[in-house]
């Protein structure tokens, strides 16, 4: 049982929070809190709400206490609007619509190839609200807020049409990985466990109780964090939490393996824990198709064959 009276303002509040932070932490490089299968920004608002407000409530008015329900409503939430403002959508959407008036140039002759196929609804047809975009503001001035109106609602709508086809194809494999496979997906167990609360009031699992857990989570969380006060603080001391495999093939073909965008070898120990919870067979997948791609890197570098975009493969993972 559960509120939603207190759920959504609570996830409205962190949703407009990450939003704004977001761009701040990836302009200035601190790292990708949201671009990731599991937003650590989310996730710390959720551990916030699990781990320092629940047990303050449940110590001074028991019935006030979070329940599932109201944490799951918010996890699903937060969670799922961390994916609008990361660098793999917002990034992309606007400087799209607002990018053909900007670089068209008498050298590429977009004005006579490209723009008369174009819907001006499409893209903003404001030079000055284009240039504004790019290149800044000018003192005094302020947004031109009508020239983004129908482009941007193209945008969006374009990007929710992403999610709900997204959502779609989660309902249609939703039996075969679920009731048939019966796939563990650990990620989802973390929020699981997060968001389920101990039914006798006390606020934190009986796993979140044990000592143990907490050395198991210290031995992971105290290298990361201390590599990321070194990052902010070089007088901190640094942790190796991942080591590169490039000085094993250093000459062609060879180093193919170890130098090609986007999947870059390396050995990182928090990702070998997470296999752990791996169903053996999307292991194997995994790891067979990994070494098929990084095979055909050198088959590519051996014949000296250029031109080739073989990015997307790594999508079927």
């Amino acid at each position: 049982q559960g509120s939603y009276g207190r759920a959504i303002p609570l996830a409205l509040f962190w949703v407009a929070a990450q939003s704004a932070l977001y761009g701040y932490i990836h302009v200035n490089g601190l790292g990708q809190p949201i671009a990731n299968h599991l937003p650590l920004i989310s996730l710390f608002f959720l551990i916030v709400l699990v781990f320092a407000v629940n047990p303050l409530l449940c110590r001074a008015w028991p019935h006030r206490r979070l329940t599932t329900t109201e944490l799951t409503v918010v996890w699903v939430m937060v969670s799922a609007s961390a994916s609008v403002p990361g660098y793999g959508l917002m990034e992309f959407i606007f400087p799209y619509i607002a990018a053909p008036l900007y670089y068209a140039t008498p050298e590429n002759q977009w004005t006579k190839l490209l723009f008369p196929h174009l819907k001006e609804w499409l893209y903003v047809s404001d030079p000055k609200a284009v240039r504004d975009f790019w290149e800044g503001l000018s003192p005094g001035d302020t947004i031109r807020w009508g020239a983004w109106l129908r482009p941007g609602a193209f945008a969006v709508g374009l990007g929710l049409a992403f999610f709900f086809t997204v959502g779609c194809w989660s309902v249609i494999v939703r039996r075969q990985w679920i009731e048939r496979e019966r796939y563990a997906f650990p990620l989802v167990q973390v929020t699981y466990e997060l968001t389920h609360t101990d039914p006798g009031g006390r606020g934190l699992q009986a796993t979140f109780r044990s000592p143990i857990f907490w050395i198991g989570v210290g031995i992971g969380l105290v290298p990361h964090l201390m590599r990321g006060l070194h990052r902010m603080y070089p007088v901190m001391p640094n942790f190796q939490t991942h080591f590169p495999l490039n000085a094993y093939f250093p000459n062609r073909p060879w180093n193919a393996l170890v130098t090609n965008w986007p999947l870059y070898p390396r050995v990182f120990m928090s990702v070998i824990g997470v296999t752990y919870f791996l169903q053996l067979d999307v292991a194997l997948s995994l790891c067979v198709f990994f070494l098929v791609y990084k095979l055909q890197q050198v088959a590519f570098s051996a014949f000296a064959v250029t031109a080739i975009s073989t990015q997307q493969q790594v999508m079927g993972a």
